[in-house]
C-alpha cells in the first residue's frame, strides 16, 4: 500500500512527530468527542470506521463504538484496519497499548484554548485537509475575537459550574482560571470568579459563599435534562449574589463541554450574558 508522510506537530510537548497515512481513503478511529466533531467538521466524517463510548456518532451514522479509556478492545480495534486513531488521552500516546499493538495513534491536548485551536489545523494535516484545518481554525479564532466584550471593566463575575441535579446544593465542581473553560470566559470578556487555583475543582457551600459570584451557570454536557430548578437548588445560598438576584443559568447540550470546533456555542451563549 503507498503511503505518504505526514509530519504533524503533536500538541503535546511541542515535539514533532512522523504520521504514515494511506494515500488512499484513510480508516480512522477517534476516541475523543472533540476530535469526531473536528473531524465531522472537516469533510472526513465517511472515513470514521469507530468512535469512543462518548462520542456523537456524525450524521446518525451506527459506527462501533469502543469503550473507554480503559477498556480498548484491541482485537476489535484490529478487525477494523484503521490506518490512523485519533485521541486525546495521554494513556493512547508514546508507550501506550494501542502503539505496542502496532497501531499509527496520534494524541492531541485538550488543556487550552490554544491548544484545542492548534487541534484542528493537526487534525487536518493528519487526514489530509490541511486548507481545511487552517481555515476553520481561522473562523473560530475570529469569531471569538468578534464576541470579545468592548467594555471588560464592567464584566460581571461568572462562576461555571458542572452539572448539578439533585439538591440542596452542598458543593459544585467548578471551572477555575487555567483550563479552556475558563479561557473561554476571559475570551468573551467576562471576569472568572475563581481568580486563581486549578483548572477545576470541588467548592463547598463557605468557598461558593466567598466568591460571591453575580452570575452562575451550570453546563449539562448532555441534551437531556432532568434536573430540579435551579432557584430550588440553590436558595440555601441566598447570600450569593447570584442567588439572591436569580442570576442562574442552566444550560443543556452536547457541544457545551466539547473541546473542540464545537465550544464557539457555548462562547455565543457566554457572549450574550447580562
Amino acid at each position: 500500500m503507498a503511503l505518504r508522510t505526514l509530519v504533524l506537530l503533536t500538541l503535546l510537548g511541542c515535539q514533532a512527530k512522523t504520521v504514515k497515512v494511506p494515500s488512499e481513503t484513510p480508516r480512522l478511529i477517534s476516541l475523543s468527542p472533540a476530535i469526531t466533531d473536528t473531524l465531522a467538521a472537516l469533510g472526513v466524517a465517511s472515513q470514521i470506521v469507530a468512535i469512543s463510548q462518548f462520542c456523537s456518532a456524525p450524521d446518525a451514522r451506527q459506527l462501533p463504538r469502543l469503550g473507554g479509556v480503559q477498556d480498548l478492545p484491541v482485537e476489535a480495534i484490529s478487525a477494523l484496519q484503521p490506518s490512523l486513531i485519533l485521541s486525546s488521552n495521554s494513556q493512547h500516546g508514546p508507550g501506550g497499548k494501542l502503539q505496542q499493538a502496532g497501531f499509527e495513534v496520534v494524541q492531541f491536548s485538550e488543556g487550552s484554548l490554544s491548544d484545542i485551536l492548534l487541534n484542528v489545523e493537526g487534525i487536518g494535516v493528519a487526514v489530509g485537509r490541511d486548507l481545511a484545518g487552517k481555515a476553520l481554525a481561522a473562523r473560530l479564532r475570529q469569531e471569538l475575537k468578534s464576541l470579545k466584550r468592548q467594555t471588560p471593566g464592567n464584566a460581571q463575575r461568572v462562576l461555571l459550574v458542572f452539572s448539578g441535579a439533585e439538591g440542596p446544593v452542598r458543593s459544585v465542581w467548578t471551572a477555575g482560571p487555567g483550563g479552556w473553560l475558563g479561557e473561554l470566559l476571559q475570551q468573551t470578556g467576562l471576569e472568572n470568579a475563581r481568580s486563581a487555583g486549578p483548572a477545576y475543582a470541588q467548592i463547598g457551600a463557605e468557598g461558593l459563599i466567598a466568591l460571591a459570584p453575580e452570575i452562575i451557570v451550570e453546563l449539562n454536557g448532555q441534551n437531556r435534562d432532568d434536573a430540579k430548578p435551579m432557584n430550588e437548588r440553590w436558595a440555601a445560598l441566598n447570600q450569593i449574589p447570584a442567588v439572591r438576584h436569580n442570576k442562574l443559568f442552566r444550560w443543556s447540550g452536547e457541544a457545551l463541554l466539547r473541546p473542540g470546533p464545537r465550544l464557539i456555542e457555548l462562547a455565543r451563549k457566554l457572549a450574550a450574558l447580562q
